[in-house]
């Protein structure tokens, strides 16, 4: 028969603080302390979905419909989330049991040396870092002007220096006057025995590897490499009027930072 109560129940004293041991109670949590125990536990104090801790491999335990069968609890939900890794992230369990994230080996990146590196990537997908210190502006395309701040006599010239890189690609070279031979040396001593030289003609104001000799065109490189002897961006140049009357020649030259 029913027990009517017309109070709430409390310990005797604080020397007892608990009211009912878990092993009492039907269904419910419980704490075991072995995996016999667990299975151990009585048919009448078993109810579907109650749960157990066990100590001995600290694991909590549900017991399925079957009131048999304990499988490993999910406190997370009614159902277990499985999560799926792709790389470069891997999964893999620790030595506690617990499962570990972390970033594959083979994609990680390595530390840098330094200022001026660039992260590249090699053989099988590795990384490395390249020293780019100087370099950074290789590979770029730019665009520098020179013009003769006064007129030039026929017979005069003028000399000049334009900053590129310690070597170019020299894609395009165009005057604004024909009559003009423009040379390039290796440094300001202007004095090595094959420079770069263009002389534009009224036909050709735009070096194309070309030049003209009894009528006929002489085919040359497309493209010139200018560099300098101490490898200083700096690139030195003349200009000399050929012509019979005098002008103020400008050049424009369109190049490729190779170093």
């Amino acid at each position: 028969m029913p027990v009517m109560m017309t109070s709430f129940i409390i310990p005797a004293s604080a020397a007892l603080p608990y009211l009912i041991e878990d092993k009492y109670v039907k269904g419910g949590l419980r704490f075991i302390d072995t995996l016999v125990n667990r299975d151990a536990i009585h048919s009448f104090a078993r109810k579907e979905g109650m749960l157990v801790y066990v100590q001995e491999d600290k694991t909590y335990y549900q017991l399925d419909a079957d009131m048999v069968t304990w499988k490993g609890a999910s406190l997370g939900g009614s159902k277990a989330v499985a999560y799926k890794f792709e790389d470069p992230l891997i999964a893999a369990t620790d030595t506690d049991g617990s499962i570990l994230v972390k970033l594959n080996s083979s994609n990680k990146i390595p530390v840098s040396p330094g200022a001026g590196f660039v992260l590249t990537s090699g053989d099988k997908q590795s990384l490395a870092w390249q020293d780019m210190f100087g370099n950074q502006d290789r590979g770029v395309r730019g665009t520098v002007e020179f013009e003769a701040s006064e007129f030039l006599m026929p017979g005069s010239s003028v000399d000049f220096s334009v900053a590129m890189a310690a070597t170019v690609m020299l894609i395009n070279c165009e005057l604004n006057a024909y009559d003009i031979e423009l040379t390039g040396w290796l440094d300001d001593t202007r004095t090595d025995l094959n420079p770069y030289k263009f002389v534009s003609t009224p036909t050709m104001l735009v070096d194309q590897g070309i030049t003209v000799d009894d009528g006929k065109q002489i085919l040359h490189r497309r493209f010139a490499l200018l560099t300098s002897a101490n490898s200083n961006p700096l690139q030195y140049f003349r200009m000399v009027n050929l012509g019979v009357q005098p002008c103020k020649p400008k050049v424009t030259f369109t190049y490729l930072v190779l170093e």
